[in-house]
């Protein structure tokens, strides 16, 4: 299953994939960014004819440290 591995991926990649796509939103299968996109509505243009595109990890990346509240 590629999305299993590619969250994985994403998972141990996420600091390289920040630096280098940083506040953009990313699209990644088999363990590629297949594209990158300033918004969501954009990325989602730019995949919407993979063959893949059900089985797509997308991500919003960034080097900024985020805040979480529980």
């Amino acid at each position: 299953m590629h999305s299993a591995r590619d969250m994985e991926y994403l998972t141990r990649n996420y600091a390289d994939l920040a630096r280098r796509h940083d506040r953009k939103w990313i699209a990644i299968f088999n363990r590629k960014v297949i594209g990158e996109a300033d918004t969501l509505e954009e990325l989602a243009q730019t995949v919407r004819g993979h063959a893949h595109s059900e089985c797509l990890v997308v991500e919003y990346v960034t080097t900024e440290p985020v805040a979480m509240f529980f």
